[in-house]
């Protein structure tokens, strides 16, 4: 709910807050952490009540979860994590909360991890069948409204809505949907924002003592009336083009007289509930507001992500400098030096493709190292191996972090062989090895999800195309 012309306003958070990933890699955990204090921290300042916890969260642990809502003050909801020996909730399993006169119950459900992440000594998700019923059957006394943060899959969330009469909202997170418009399903509305900060979801509701998802009845008279409006011009329109003999027999006349005979018994229906003054059903509308890059950002907001990414840039720089210095194996070291050798960098390729090569110097290609540089995050492994040249994007990822912390300035861009593979063999024997042109799937390794929602391959390959090379 928002807090527009002085309604109540309740802020949540569906989970799925802190990492992009189940797993994280050792050494982007304390970098990770410290994004993810920041992200706490945030969402506290802007008003957020409470948060649902997914399998993302607990990249770090369930303790790091327990400290980070102490430091912070953002409250974790779960109801079916819980301790292993004694079977209690680690976190809270749910509220009660008020907007305005409606009391409000809001409980948190945490999807299980998927199979690739090794079961923890510290928690367990149980199966919502056996803890959801008992808590929504008393929250439906104590309560005018019932809301679920949950971060199970889709289908399994509709099981969820079918299952329980009492259950108004879902808010689903951690999945592939972004920006979903509400889908009712047994009176539950199932609702999904973009992830990583990019949307605010906003559902205004009208809500009565029915508790039932409806379409109002002043919206139902001004469609209806709009419809019969319709209709009797269209009828007009063919009264004055044929007679009225000719009408009688006209099957299009006669279907459109059925339907407004139709549309009025339903206007006289509305009405006539207008007049009783029947109980209407629950409404809302639903948008989604683009956080643009270019909306001032508040000040103590700012300073909290600023503060963050100057940390965090800190620490990835001192581990890759520790990682450079340690002394590594042979076998260890000679995969991201092999693959550092299949390239050539761009000025090689500017020996014999010097107009591909100027074109290229003017896109946004050339200047995606600078790009991470401006915001301080050029020492942040996650964002830089789209900012670089690197042999494959389909590596490893500790040999892809191997290769980063190795790898020569020229390749801090995104140069040729990004696109067109690895050109070393190809620089010595030209006629032998031809570089590969690059489809979507190439394309597609960075600008996809959240890092350009907006993507059209057929669009942008036509701004980034090198020019072929003409004939004297």
């Amino acid at each position: 709910m928002a807090k527009q012309k002085n309604r109540p306003s309740l802020f949540l958070e569906g989970g799925a807050l802190l990492f992009d990933r189940t797993w994280v890699p050792k050494q982007l955990l304390e970098p990770g952490k410290i994004t993810a204090r920041a992200i706490a921290r945030t969402e506290v300042l802007m008003g957020c009540q409470a948060a649902g916890i997914a399998p993302q969260d607990l990249a770090a642990g369930s303790d790091f979860l327990r400290t980070l809502e102490k430091e912070t003050g953002l409250r974790w909801l779960s109801a079916n994590l819980v301790d292993p020996g004694t079977g209690q909730p680690l976190f809270t399993p749910f509220l009660i909360t008020e907007a305005g006169t409606l009391r409000i119950g809001v409980v948190g459900l945490s999807a299980p991890p998927p199979a690739t992440v090794e079961p923890s000594d510290a928690w367990q998700v149980v199966d919502w069948r056996k803890i959801l019923p008992p808590l929504v059957q008393t929250l439906e006394k104590e309560t005018d409204m019932i809301i679920l943060l949950s971060s199970y899959p889709p289908a399994e969330n509709e099981e969820i809505a079918r299952s329980f009469d009492a259950l108004h909202i879902l808010l689903q997170a951690g999945h592939g949907t972004a920006n979903m418009a509400p889908k009712n399903i047994n009176n539950t509305l199932i609702l999904q924002t973009g992830s990583r900060g990019k949307y605010l979801g906003m559902l205004e509701i009208n809500w009565n003592s029915s508790k039932k998802w409806g379409r109002s009845l002043k919206e139902l008279l001004r469609e209806t009336t709009r419809q019969q409006d319709r209709i009797s011009w269209q009828i007009g329109r063919l009264k004055k083009r044929y007679p009225a003999d000719v009408l009688a027999t006209n099957s299009r006349y006669r279907e459109l007289v059925r339907q407004l005979r139709e549309t009025e018994e339903k206007l006289r229906q509305l009405e006539q509930r207008k007049k009783q003054g029947r109980l209407e059903f629950c409404s809302f509308t639903n948008r989604f507001i683009a956080l643009k890059p270019n909306i001032p950002q508040d000040p103590r907001v700012q300073e909290i992500i600023d503060e963050a990414r100057r940390a965090a840039n800190r620490l990835n720089r001192e581990i890759a400098r520790a990682e450079r210095r340690r002394p590594a194996a042979k076998m260890a070291i000679s995969a991201p030096v092999q693959a550092l050798r299949s390239l050539s960098g761009w000025k090689t390729c500017r020996t014999c493709h010097p107009q591909q090569t100027s074109f290229w110097q003017q896109t946004g290609h050339a200047r995606a190292w600078q790009s991470l540089e401006e915001k301080n995050q050029q020492h942040n492994p996650t964002c830089q191996k789209c900012h670089v040249t690197l042999p494959s994007y389909s590596l490893d990822p500790q040999l892809t972090r191997a290769i980063l912390v190795r790898m020569d300035s020229e390749l801090k861009n995104v140069g040729c062989e990004a696109c067109h593979g690895p050109a070393r063999r190809h620089g010595n024997t030209p006629d032998q090895f031809k570089p590969t042109l690059p489809g979507e799937a190439t394309c597609r390794q960075c600008h996809q999800g959240d890092h350009d929602d907006n993507f059209v391959f057929a669009d942008k390959i036509q701004r980034i195309r090198c020019p072929t090379t003409k004939n004297p």
